[in-house]
């Protein structure tokens, strides 16, 4: 199927099949600029592809260029990203009144990884692992603390340890307090 451009220019978009492939063209032949797809549903734009391959959702004004491709959501109260691995929701990316949320579904870790590997995570009932695997607050660094923060090492329940200081090597001091 070719469609015409309607003011009588030389560009025209096709929408053709071959090879189990559904292609849609448009300005075959490359003769206007920054050419849109746009997807109407109810007379109303839903969907936006621009010539640089930047796609918006409940937008009009697309973010991205040639080098930066992006895909903007944009909802009324909030835009979103759902994250699913079949037909299971695995979690959500949202932004909504100046917050944005990364969220699960459910009883689901939330993983960092750079370089191929994990480097924070986030379990399910909120316990935090920084530069290991493991589900309980474990700092593999320094703690830093602002101007007038204290430092709280608070333990619930009976027996056991309320802190324990041990160093990994057998070298340097291991506490030290300065005023």
């Amino acid at each position: 199927i070719t469609l015409s451009d309607t003011d009588g220019n030389t560009p025209y978009s096709r929408i053709t099949a071959g090879g189990g492939d559904l292609v849609f063209e448009a300005d075959q032949g490359d003769e206007e600029g920054n050419t849109l797809m746009l997807f109407r549903v109810d007379d109303s734009e839903k969907m936006r592809l621009d010539a640089n391959g930047n796609l918006g959702l409940g937008t009009t004004s697309l973010i991205g260029n040639s080098s930066s491709i992006y895909l903007t959501v944009n909802g009324s109260s909030l835009g979103g990203i759902a994250l699913k691995s079949g037909d299971s929701t695995q979690g959500y990316l949202q932004g909504s009144g100046g917050t944005v949320t990364l969220s699960s579904d459910g009883s689901k870790n939330i993983r960092f990884d750079t370089n191929g590997s994990q480097r924070m995570n986030i379990a399910s009932d909120g316990n935090v692992g920084i530069g290991k695997t493991s589900s309980s607050l474990d700092i593999d660094g320094s703690i830093f603390f602002g101007s007038g923060q204290q430092l709280q090492i608070v333990k619930g329940g009976s027996g056991g340890k309320a802190m324990n200081i041990r160093r990994r090597t057998n070298v340097g001091t291991l506490i030290q307090f300065d005023r």
